[in-house]
């Protein structure tokens, strides 16, 4: 295991026992049924821009080559829990959804898509722009469409 295995390995274990922790000290279930829009913004937007930020660190280049094994694994349980929250919510097809589902499908470690690096490189960083713009789409839809059920119903 090299720095950036154990690196990645402690920054991952962290952030698991940060949200446990923050759960269990408000007294809350680890896996609650989002109430509205802006629960399920808050866990689909923390892992669309862990997900933007380490595919930017991918396409950059600056690590070696097991860092892309690391990056798999991570967005493939990044967009594993966004999919869960997202279809927890509601079930409503939407771009986001499959632009989750297509990124999960890309980075998944155990059928391994094959591109050339500069195809790759294009990738990471669609991937890194179109998905906090598809989770910005989303919320701001379903915020307005909460908006006008409050509306109607007084």
């Amino acid at each position: 295991m090299d720095v950036y295995a154990g690196t990645f390995l402690v920054m991952a274990v962290l952030v698991g026992i940060s949200f446990v922790l923050s759960r269990l000290m408000e007294g809350e279930p680890l896996l609650p049924k989002p109430d509205d829009i802006e629960d399920v913004r808050g866990v689909v937007s923390l892992a669309v821009g862990f997900t933007s930020v380490i595919v930017v660190l991918a396409a950059i280049g600056i690590f070696g080559s097991d860092f892309y094994v690391y990056i798999r694994v991570a967005v493939t349980f990044a967009m594993l829990i966004s999919i869960y929250y997202l279809l927890r919510y509601r079930l409503v097809p939407s771009l986001l959804l499959i632009g989750l589902i297509v990124t999960l499908v890309l980075f998944n470690p155990f059928a391994l898509v094959v591109m050339e690096r500069s195809s790759w490189i294009i990738v990471d960083l669609i991937v890194a722009a179109g998905l906090p713009l598809l989770t910005y789409i989303f919320v701001t839809h379903h915020k307005a469409r909460e908006r006008r059920n409050i509306h109607k119903s007084r």
